[in-house]
């Protein structure tokens, strides 16, 4: 796929998790950009996105002066985009390598406004394939009473409606 993606990336003092991560975002195909927005670190943050190599899709550090939580972070570089799409990414997660291509796949086939994907929580002393027989085991409900978002960890096996801001919006989730 040609589709253009920004991946966005709120950070505040999590050096060493952005480093750890950071090149499995800039490393999807259909990624064009990957902006951080840093929200305030007082960390090697800021060194570190100064000195990150360049590479085929480009980097761009956001810096807000002080810390304004996550919610102000993600729509600063929601304006700073430059995609078709933004992808909400995390500082502390690291994407499988086709985890945009199957997210624009789903996306397409449904014609849906908003996609969110399955999101497998690995602990450090886990390998992938037992984190994700350990998520397969959750059989709560698929939608939380607390949140119109869907649970990241659960497997519908297929795509579905979800609720969102008291209507019903065209919501598809794919797996990956």
């Amino acid at each position: 796929m040609s589709e253009s993606v920004s991946v966005v990336i709120p950070t505040y003092n999590r050096a060493s998790d952005l480093e750890r991560v950071l090149d499995s975002y800039l490393a999807q195909p259909e990624v064009g950009e990957v902006i951080v927005v840093d929200d305030g670190s007082i960390d090697r943050t800021p060194d570190l996105l100064g000195c990150w190599p360049a590479g085929r899709v480009p980097l761009r550090a956001v810096r807000l002066d002080t810390n304004q939580g996550q919610a102000t972070a993600r729509n600063v570089g929601a304006d700073a985009a430059r995609g078709e799409y933004i992808f909400y990414g995390e500082d502390d997660y690291t994407p499988g390598p086709s985890h945009v291509a199957v997210l624009l796949q789903h996306l397409a086939r449904s014609g849906a406004d908003l996609i969110a994907g399955r999101r497998v929580n690995v602990r450090r002393d886990e390998s992938f394939g037992a984190a994700l027989r350990r998520a397969g085991i959750y059989r709560g409900p698929l939608i939380e009473r607390w949140a119109a978002v869907q649970n990241p960890w659960v497997d519908a096996g297929a795509d579905v409606e979800a609720p969102l801001r008291q209507r019903r919006a065209r919501v598809a989730t794919g797996g990956t």
